[in-house]
């Protein structure tokens, strides 16, 4: 039995002491307040995520853009020097039909054995559509900015997409199938004419 002695209470053996400077209700709202951080930590570092996620991607762009640039003349002046070697003036715009349908037949159906050199020139232009199909890849997967592909690139490939229409859909057709299909559609989206696929 415990004797009281004014306001002064003792405490039974077994009861737990109070803490008088800790009301009752004070563990719940320490919960809710760790709670509350604990959401706003978790937002924060999503938000985190997301703008290094972003700054990654701005990152890749622009390493993209800058392969292109930089390696624009090495993966292309050669292999139009080659084309136009055997088709004089094919780059150039007025002269984009140069390359006929028998030509063109002609150009695919060249060999190393049956003739060499125009094999060689048959190689560069199919390297200079794999180069192409590789750039509008990058656009389409928005790896490389479009807008800046088309003010650096898009005048030179326009122009070869018109030059070699003929090998294009002859390519295809004999392929039954859609050769180097994201640069058509890249071409389409710029308002060029659509090449047929096999």
């Amino acid at each position: 039995m415990t004797k009281q002695h004014g306001n002064d209470q003792r405490v039974q053996p077994n009861e737990k002491p109070r803490n008088p400077a800790r009301p009752k209700g004070t563990n719940r709202a320490i919960k809710s307040r760790f709670g509350v951080l604990g959401i706003l930590g978790t937002v924060v570092a999503v938000i985190g995520v997301l703008i290094a996620w972003q700054q990654l991607q701005r990152a890749q762009r622009l390493f993209a853009i800058t392969e292109i640039v930089a390696k624009w003349n090495d993966n292309t002046s050669q292999l139009k020097n080659i084309i136009e070697a055997e088709y004089n003036g094919i780059y150039n715009e007025r002269f984009s039909d140069l390359l006929s349908a028998q030509k063109a037949k002609t150009l695919y159906e060249a060999t190393e054995s049956t003739n060499e050199a125009l094999y060689k020139v048959r190689q560069s232009v199919v390297e200079l559509l794999n180069y192409f199909e590789y750039i509008a890849l990058a656009c389409e997967n928005a790896v490389a900015d479009e807008k800046i592909v088309k003010s650096f690139a898009g005048a030179p490939m326009m122009r070869w997409n018109k030059a070699l229409a003929k090998f294009i859909a002859i390519y295809n057709e004999d392929r039954k199938s859609c050769v180097w299909g994201p640069y058509y559609v890249l071409m389409e989206k710029w308002d060029e004419p659509k090449i047929p696929c096999g």
